[in-house]
């Protein structure tokens, strides 16, 4: 932490499953290092000062709300956050070297449906779930104001488990097929055999990545649950050719979720903690592997 050059750098103590006998600490690089205890009640977890009396249900939510997680993100980066005061969301977003909130109300309809909207753009459309809401700002602007100019969602960021649920609940629903096992070649040989846009994922058992040339040696555990489990996602772009992205899997060793994080290697940007919600971000996200590739929902 004292090695490290930017402000906002963080790093969590006593969560390791590793770490089971230290105190949970929150620590936090800016002018110097500030270490803060975090408390951990019944009804969530929260920073141990007379400062703080707010509850969070759960550790995302903590460093959501103090803004660490999103802190130093691309432009467009973005969260969404349970609002336990309206019952409805808070939409996060880094624009211009800010961090601004926009909160996401639900409300009823006539004939006794939910929709989503913005509480300070009651004119904008309203949408049956946060899923198509988000969907909509991936590919129209916010209109913000005059000095933060227009807004364009591009990257989420993890969803704490609440908000979570509720877009679950709403997300388009994955053909069990699209997972597979076997070799590469064989896969490729199937998916070869597809339209463009069809795609299969390529599940591996849990044994570790291969060691790297030019790589040494280790014999620490730690190292080795790090290495991960490599999966492929393989498809046929628009041209007809068959190219293959890796997901790798870690293990966290967190006493909190996730408990695993799913990367894609060619654009490690984009962290998920199933393979599920990468994959349906990937359907949604069109031409985000590459311009000549739209994945079909329904391979």
């Amino acid at each position: 932490m004292k090695q490290a050059t930017d402000s906002g750098v963080y790093m969590l103590r006593g969560f390791c499953n590793s770490q089971a006998g230290q105190d949970k600490t929150l620590c936090v690089k800016y002018s110097m290092v500030y270490k803060f205890r975090i408390r951990v009640l019944q009804e969530g977890y929260q920073i141990w000062n007379e400062h703080n009396s707010t509850v969070h249900s759960s550790m995302e939510a903590l460093l959501f709300y103090h803004h660490l997680i999103l802190r130093n993100s691309e432009d467009g980066t973005y969260t969404l956050r349970f609002d336990p005061d309206s019952g409805g969301a808070v939409l996060c977003v880094t624009h211009r070297c800010q961090i601004l909130k926009f909160r996401v109300l639900a409300s009823m309809t006539a004939d006794n449906r939910r929709e989503f909207g913005f509480h300070h753009l009651p004119t904008v459309p309203k949408f049956g779930s946060l899923e198509e809401f988000i969907v909509h700002h991936h590919k129209n602007p916010i209109r913000g104001s005059s000095a933060d100019g227009d807004i364009i969602l591009k990257m989420p960021f993890q969803l704490v488990p609440r908000c979570q649920q509720e877009l679950d609940f709403q997300q388009i629903s994955l053909d069990a097929a699209i997972f597979t096992t076997g070799s590469v070649a064989a896969v490729s040989n199937k998916v070869a055999r597809m339209r463009s846009g069809n795609f299969l994922v390529l599940r591996r058992s849990q044994q570790p990545l291969l060691q790297q040339p030019g790589e040494s040696e280790s014999t620490d555990s730690s190292a080795a649950a790090g290495a991960g489990v490599e999966h492929s996602l393989v498809v046929r772009d628009d041209h007809g050719s068959v190219r293959t992205f890796r997901i790798v899997e870690r293990d966290t060793d967190l006493s909190f979720r996730p408990q695993k994080t799913f990367t894609l290697a060619e654009r490690q940007e984009l962290v998920t903690d199933r393979i599920e919600k990468m994959v349906h971000f990937l359907c949604i996200a069109n031409k985000f592997l590459s311009p000549d590739i739209t994945l079909l929902v329904k391979p």
